[in-house]
């Protein structure tokens, strides 16, 4: 591109675009024949997919990657081998999963790792890729579960809002009187301490979202 943009003549210029075309178009069918690759081996009943190949090109597999995912609706990661004997290359997530904390959970597998909620880049030692691939399976269903269980709290709260804040509130009120100045139905302790009357108030508070 840039000898193009440095051509001195039109002979040149056109000369240089038909070779960034040709390449382009190899790369093309490059992509197409290692997708269609990655599909044979893929297993789609993985809940996070994972491809290995030797044959797959450290060029395009993110690519790769992102259309296995696309087609499967699920987080693709797809794997060839490197120079130095390890397993590297790219994962692209799919809709709201986000592909770097789950991998985050298997770092101490890997060797090399980065990217964001949506790509990654990694390489491990081949001995280390079933290992991987099940404690990724395993790190994706803390995630969901996590995932699932913040967005009952979150429409717990905004359903019960009024009814919620009236509890908590009356719940805090009930917790402090029986941690300063005690009653007959709720004992007080001149020792116990600042932590427990706030342990008390979670777990009242978690007893509201339940019963809300």
């Amino acid at each position: 591109a840039v000898s193009l943009l440095e051509a001195g003549n039109s002979l040149r210029a056109i000369q240089l675009i038909q070779e960034m075309e040709e390449i382009n178009t190899k790369r093309r069918k490059l992509t197409e024949r290692l997708y269609e690759e990655a599909l044979f081996l893929m297993n789609n009943t993985e809940s996070s997919i994972i491809v290995h190949s030797p044959k797959m090109h450290e060029g395009v597999v993110g690519i790769v990657a992102a259309r296995v995912g696309r087609i499967n609706e699920k987080p693709t990661i797809v794997l060839t081998k490197s120079e130095n004997g390890d397993l590297k290359g790219s994962g692209r997530s799919f809709h709201e999963c986000n592909l770097f904390k789950i991998t985050q959970g298997c770092r101490e597998l890997l060797n090399k790792f980065g990217g964001h909620h949506a790509a990654i880049g990694l390489s491990l030692p081949e001995e280390n890729l079933e290992l991987f691939r099940k404690k990724l399976f395993l790190s994706r269903i803390i995630f969901l579960s996590t995932s699932i269980i913040s967005s009952i709290i979150r429409d717990a709260i905004i359903l019960t809002s009024s009814k919620f804040v009236t509890a908590i509130k009356k719940s805090i009120v009930l917790v402090q009187l029986k941690y300063t100045c005690g009653s007959s139905t709720l004992p007080c302790s001149a020792k116990t301490s600042k932590s427990s009357c706030i342990l008390e108030i979670a777990l009242r508070f978690l007893s509201i979202i339940v019963i809300s």
